[in-house]
Order: structure tokens, then C-alpha cells, then sequence
């Protein structure tokens, strides 16, 4: 479920009315992101210190929560597309200069790193870029780092500290270094 920003609005007016003050930067960067970039859709909330490098190429969908922190960064052929309702949390990172495409009601972990970019140590470290693909309704857990090329299905949870670096199929739990499906996610 999803904040209903009305409710907490009001909480925090009777909890702590000086807690205000700290909202106005969150403010700023969801008013920036959202209707002078216009890169963030309708009721998305885009967090203080976000950094999006090559915003034309950054598409936010609606409702989303984009926390404080978080870095996104597009080469020239590069994409990042979130879908609606989606999560991003604290001090993610999103190199998405092969593209990363996050599915609607998706939630990225803090510090997670979703990284396109890649080098092919035997012809003179060139950089490779390789899109990364997440479904709908996935969960990509604290800290996991997921590689150039992956692919995540739908309704997928990939755990804390996790490095992705093959496809994960629908509906499975996948955890460790290198990441392996545990068992299968109902969801």
C-alpha cells in the first residue's frame, strides 16, 4: 500500500509542526522534477538530493516515491523508465546508459546499484552497454547490485545484498553472490 500523503501530511502538522521545514527541499525537488523537467508523472514525490544527469532521457510514471539521494544517470542512447506506483529507495543508483526499464509497482531498495555499463576486458576495455529489465510488482532488495544484461520477470524478489548477473525468471525469490532462485514467490 502506497502512503496516503494527505493522512501523513496531517500527522505530521500535530506530532511535530517544525518537521515542516524539513519537507520544503522535497518540495523544491518534486515541484523541479515534476513540472519544469517534466520528467516525473502525476502524484509522484521525487526526494531531496536526487540527481538525474540527462533528464530527457529519465521518465518517472505516476504515484511513484522517489526517496532522498537517489542517482540517475543516461548516456546519450541511455534510458531510465519507471513505470507507475514504483519505489525507489535512498541512495539507489541507476546507470542506465543501456536502458533500465522497472515495471509498474516495483520497489528498489536502498543502495541498491542497477549498472548498464560493462567493458570488454579483451579489446581494449571498451564499454558495452547492455539493458537492464525488471517486471511488474518486483522487489529488489537493500544493497543488491544487479548487472548490464539482466533481466528480472514479474513478481520477482531478489534479495539484500544480492548480485544479479544472469536473468531471473517470473515469481521467484532469488538471493547471494551470485544470485540463485531459492524457491518460487506466490506474491
Amino acid at each position: 500500500k502506497h502512503i496516503d500523503k494527505y493522512r501523513y501530511f496531517l500527522k505530521l502538522i500535530g506530532s511535530n509542526p517544525f518537521e515542516l521545514l524539513s519537507l520544503l527541499p522535497t518540495v523544491w525537488s518534486t515541484f523541479k522534477f515534476r513540472h519544469i523537467l517534466r520528467r516525473a508523472g502525476q502524484g509522484s514525490i521525487v526526494g531531496k538530493g536526487t540527481t538525474i544527469i540527462n533528464p530527457s532521457r529519465v521518465s518517472i510514471g505516476d504515484h511513484c516515491l522517489i526517496m532522498d539521494h537517489v542517482y540517475m544517470r543516461c548516456g546519450i542512447d541511455g534510458r531510465i523508465q519507471i513505470g507507475d506506483r514504483c519505489a525507489i529507495n535512498s541512495h539507489a543508483k541507476l546507470f542506465g546508459h543501456g536502458g533500465v526499464f522497472i515495471g509498474s509497482d516495483s520497489q528498489i531498495g536502498p543502495a541498491a546499484i542497477l549498472t548498464t555499463t560493462s567493458h570488454d576486458y579483451q579489446d581494449n576495455l571498451e564499454a558495452v552497454f547492455l539493458p537492464i529489465h525488471i517486471g511488474h510488482k518486483s522487489w529488489i532488495g537493500a544493497g543488491a547490485i544487479i548487472l548490464p544484461g539482466v533481466s528480472i520477470g514479474d513478481n520477482c524478489v531478489i534479495g539484500a545484498g544480492s548480485v544479479v548477473t544472469k536473468a531471473i525468471p517470473s515469481n521467484t525469490v532469488a538471493v547471494g553472490n551470485p544470485a540463485r532462485a531459492i524457491r518460487a514467490h506466490a506474491g
